[in-house]
């Protein structure tokens, strides 16, 4: 019973200090089900946040649980809403130093809007768009994607709204689980395990597919229809994944010449599209400037780093201020 008593008090007191060191290096909200469609989910509202895993970040997540440093009324006027996934939503960085918060720092004539949220890629945004702007209303809307290649299940669920939802948990004991800091790691862990295998997968299967024109054609039709209905411009905003580097190149998973071929595509259907290939290698280039990875992390892999995230501010500003000329 005395080596029982000691098992079991040296286990909850390893519990505690490990929920105390998580309380600062992974202290990530909890999701939840965002009703109103712009998002497949939101996270606990006015929550303090703080990561350690990828980089340092930390911040607060508004009222409606997003990562924006202003709380959203229905009266408030948004004149660009910047939709993605973890990359622009960015929990891996000081939330000051993300792409929106820069933006609504630089820019005084406009109100940007982040509603990025992690694991919301290019098909979830679209699956989302149409509530998304009939919510927010803006005059721009940016999605963000590493991505440009869609098989041809993808694209016929997007085109039939039959994109499978990212569900939260409904279960009072798990979501209050999920509030240990420690406990949130390990769920997390588990669960970033399993969506790397199968991204992995998903990526080397990429490398062999091409653009068809005319599904392509069918598929950005179908989104342009959605922007014109609430009178909108959308900008694309694509960063392609480094799949390795040399001393002087970056080299893509997406050929060059399919990220000018899609661009091309979207010019036809009155869509902006901002290619960061050429931008994150010129930088590369003449300045040995990574705009992925963190000094705790792989150089050139992962999320978007703070000078990445400036570079993307310089592109989507100069294209904004230069649609209003």
């Amino acid at each position: 019973m005395k080596c029982l008593l000691k098992v079991l008090i040296s286990g909850l007191i390893a519990f505690i200090i490990l929920s105390f060191f998580c309380a600062f290096y992974y202290n990530s909200p909890v999701h939840y089900t965002n009703n109103d469609g712009s998002t497949d989910y939101i996270w606990d509202s006015n929550y303090y946040y703080s990561r350690m895993t990828e980089g340092f970040g930390y911040g607060k997540t508004n009222n409606e649980g997003l990562m924006n440093e202003f709380d959203y009324t229905p009266d408030m006027n948004i004149d660009v809403l910047v939709m993605g996934s973890s990359h622009i939503e960015n929990q891996y960085i000081p939330m000051k130093d993300n792409v929106v918060s820069i933006l609504n720092d630089i820019d005084e004539n406009n109100t940007y809007y982040n509603l990025g949220v992690s694991g919301h890629n290019f098909r979830t945004c679209i699956s989302n768009l149409d509530s998304a702007l009939s919510k927010y209303q803006p005059e721009y809307v940016v999605i963000e994607t590493d991505s440009i290649l869609f098989d041809d299940f993808t694209i016929n669920a997007l085109l039939n709204d039959d994109i499978d939802e990212i569900t939260s948990s409904t279960n009072k004991l798990v979501i209050a689980l999920q509030h240990n800091p420690f406990l949130r790691l390990a769920l997390s862990q588990v669960d970033s395990f399993i969506k790397n295998n199968t991204q992995t997968q998903y990526q080397m299967s990429e490398l062999n597919q091409e653009i068809d024109e005319d599904k392509y054609n069918e598929l950005l039709n179908y989104i342009n229809s959605i922007i014109e209905k609430h009178n909108t411009k959308l900008i694309i905003l694509y960063h392609p994944t480094i799949l390795s580097y040399t001393k002087d190149e970056l080299i893509y998973q997406t050929p060059v010449e399919t990220a000018n071929l899609f661009n091309q595509l979207c010019k036809d259907n009155n869509i902006y599209f901002i290619d960061m290939g050429n931008i994150f290698q010129e930088e590369y280039e003449t300045n040995n400037i990574m705009p992925k990875g963190f000094f705790n992390s792989k150089v050139g892999f992962g999320h978007i780093n703070i000078k990445g995230q400036q570079m993307m501010t310089k592109e989507i500003y100069k294209l904004i201020k230069g649609g209003e000329n």
